[in-house]
């Protein structure tokens, strides 16, 4: 297939879509519906932004989608300089190979490799040393295809702990690196860390 040039400005306006519910229901609405018109098979997609480390999932599969056969990943700082690294976007689709193209086009529109996976399991959004690529079929078979969101609680956790320390005299930066010490010293989730420090 040939990219069609509005699937970048959908994943960009997605991804830079940080002003408010409304604006990332309309921005995800609206890529959905593109990709449904352009994958004859498109079955859903999950979309993880991490927000310092902490990643925040939405999913959203139709009720009756067929169980995906392919999947392909995309890193989200490749169409928007908002997004970390641990961000990303997988489609899925219920007939093998029918996101191979697409990868291809992505690929070559975004300048970045093609990756594939042919081992079951979690595919990785980086090779060759970090460089974040296109990726199909690592994300097979999909985390849920429960349609909802994941991870809000513990972010809102972990942010009220900052304000917390944010009360105490530290920088916002400073009090996320004492969360993550504070949690790696304990063995535990940075949300767990937090949820004992609001415990106190």
């Amino acid at each position: 297939m040939a990219l069609h040039p509005g699937l970048i400005t959908h994943l960009r306006d997605l991804a830079d879509a940080t002003d408010g519910d409304r604006t990332l229901h309309d921005a995800l609405a609206s890529l959905i519906a593109h990709l449904t018109t352009t994958i004859e098979s498109y079955c859903g997609l999950h979309v993880t932004v991490a927000d310092h480390e902490w990643p925040v999932t939405i999913t959203a599969f139709a009720q009756d989608a067929a169980p995906p056969a392919t999947s392909l990943r995309l890193p989200l700082r490749l169409v928007s300089m908002l997004q970390s690294g641990g961000s990303w976007i997988v489609f899925y689709a219920a007939r093998p190979g029918a996101l191979v193209d697409l990868a291809a086009d992505l690929s070559h529109a975004l300048g970045v490799p093609l990756g594939t996976t042919s081992a079951p399991g979690r595919g990785t959004e980086a090779t060759d040393g970090g460089a974040p690529s296109v990726r199909l079929d690592g994300d097979l078979p999909p985390m849920t295809m429960t349609s909802g969101i994941a991870g809000l609680e513990e972010l809102s956790t972990i942010n009220r702990a900052v304000g917390v320390l944010i009360g105490d005299g530290h920088r916002p930066e400073a009090a996320h690196d004492i969360l993550r010490r504070g949690a790696s010293a304990a063995g535990t989730d940075t949300h767990q860390f937090a949820r004992r420090l609001l415990g106190r």
